[in-house]
């Protein structure tokens, strides 16, 4: 979910970046707004490629630094999740299997005495 957030994000802050300005003078249909645009379209549209880029990079990085810090802290959980769930099995195991024999054998015990009283 965090992952597909830092996409979303990295998407639209290069949309954001590179503006839309020019669709919307375009859309104005004046002579005066065309030639505005086409005299500092080139120059305007390079800056705002580069700080695009720049931000994707940085948005990037940013979604590559938090997956390796959340799949590290996950993996470690996990193991460690994992490890203590298996030490504590090997050390109940034992008990659990002499409470199960203790019981089967109360159990045959109380039958037997039921049977022949």
């Amino acid at each position: 979910m965090l992952m597909l957030l830092l996409l979303l994000l990295m998407v639209f802050s290069s949309e954001l970046a590179v503006g839309w300005r020019p669709r919307t003078v375009l859309r104005r249909n004046s002579k005066r707004a065309l030639l505005s645009l086409r005299s500092n379209y080139p120059r305007d549209l390079k800056y705002r490629v580069y700080a695009a880029s720049s931000i994707t990079a940085l948005v990037g990085v940013v979604g590559i630094v938090v997956g390796i810090v959340v799949g590290a802290i996950a993996f470690l959980l996990f193991f460690l999740l994992f490890s203590l769930l298996w030490l504590l099995l090997l050390v109940l195991l034992p008990w659990l299997l002499w409470i199960h024999v203790f019981g089967f054998v109360l159990m045959q015990c109380c039958g037997l005495a039921a049977l022949y009283s």
